[in-house]
């Protein structure tokens, strides 16, 4: 028999006409096994999540797309980690973006895998947490993430110890803001006469002058506020 990668698919690659071909013999002291059906139920039982119905589960109780699915199923241990993420986390999308990109870069890199791998999944779902409470920025997040595997340290010691966590102070976001304004002033006057598009370029300044740290959302209503204040 020949496994069909491509199809899924056992296939048959050659046969034999008969028994004999085989030196096949019958062993007159070996009775033919009987097999209960309740022993092959509670052998059935004892299987892990085939490959077919954990894709199956994972579009069902995720959300995700056929992609993401075909990528996190790829390995049982990335799968677990996964899931691991998305439970503790709560945002499956959120979490599969992460693990698809910034955890296996660092597997590759590290030549490691998942079930070793140095930060464990409550660690990757509690930084994402505290993306999500706005406490660290997504860029942050990733020199967190990065410090977390070289260290083993949690994430809010990591963002405390770096400087890292989110500054959402008005006084100090509107220093940043004043600053930016005067080194882009042509870009800040158009925006004031209503290219809404420019307020990107003002919002990526104040995120390069603070360090990454300031809150973006917050930044953006008091640039808005500045802009327009009638």
């Amino acid at each position: 028999m020949l496994w069909d990668g491509a199809r899924q698919e056992v296939r048959r690659a050659r046969a034999k006409e008969d028994s004999h071909d085989y030196r096949y013999l019958p062993e007159p002291d070996l009775p033919p096994p009987v097999l209960e059906k309740e022993w092959i139920s509670a052998q059935r039982e004892l299987l892990p999540e085939l490959p077919d119905a954990k894709r199956a589960r994972f579009v069902e109780s995720y959300a995700l797309s056929d992609y993401d699915v075909e990528v996190l199923t790829s390995d049982a241990a990335l799968a677990d980690y996964f899931e691991g993420v998305a439970l503790a986390h709560g945002d499956a999308k959120t979490a599969g973006n992460w693990v698809m990109g910034e955890l296996r870069a660092a597997l590759n890199a590290k030549q490691s895998d998942p079930a070793h791998f140095r930060v464990r999944p409550a660690d990757l779902a509690r930084l994402l947490d505290m993306v999500r409470d706005g406490m660290v920025s997504n860029t942050a997040a990733k020199r967190v993430f990065a410090l977390m595997i070289e260290t083993g340290d949690q994430p809010e010691q990591i963002a405390q110890a770096e400087g890292l966590l989110q500054v959402s102070d008005e006084s100090q976001l509107l220093g940043w803001i004043d600053e930016a304004i005067v080194r882009h002033a042509a870009e800040w006057e158009r925006l004031r006469a209503g290219e809404r598009k420019l307020t990107g370029v003002l919002v990526g300044a104040v995120m390069k002058l603070s360090g990454g740290r300031a809150d973006p959302k917050r930044v953006n209503q008091l640039l808005a506020a500045r802009a327009n204040p009638s």
